[in-house]
């Protein structure tokens, strides 16, 4: 676990978001959907994200990022926390295959077992994500 994130929010939100708008922010959280496994990467260069951080029953973010590095066309969705709250971080909340369905038996069986108990889980040769409330 990390001692400390880093805390330029505004770089951090002009990588998730591609600004910084901190009227965007409602209750001192904005939501994202889309984010890369580069974007997640860089994330972690930067220390704005902490790889043990997870999201009620989510898997942790180093897991989700090993899982996109090794099954390609995945993006996360979450959550950012404002640097003007305690509890400052990112959130990683599902995924979804930005372009169909599973292309292997291991990758539909991998994300099964990964994320097989999202409070939402579609996994078909169509469509491929997983939503944790």
């Amino acid at each position: 676990m990390m001692t400390e994130l880093n805390r330029d929010e505004e770089f951090r939100d002009e990588i998730i978001f591609g600004d910084y708008e901190p009227d965007k922010y409602m209750g001192g959280v904005r939501n994202f959907n889309g984010l890369t496994l580069e974007k997640l990467k860089e994330l972690s260069f930067f220390e704005f994200l902490d790889p043990e951080e997870s999201h009620n029953s989510c898997p942790n973010i180093a897991t989700i990022m090993h899982f996109m590095e090794e099954y390609q066309g995945y993006e996360a969705c979450g959550y950012t926390v404002s640097a003007a709250r305690t509890d400052y971080r990112v959130s990683i909340t599902g995924l979804a295959k930005s372009k169909g369905g599973f292309e292997t038996r291991e990758e539909l069986v991998t994300f099964e077992k990964l994320f097989g108990n999202a409070d939402e889980f579609r996994a078909t040769s169509y469509v491929m994500s997983c939503w944790f409330d």
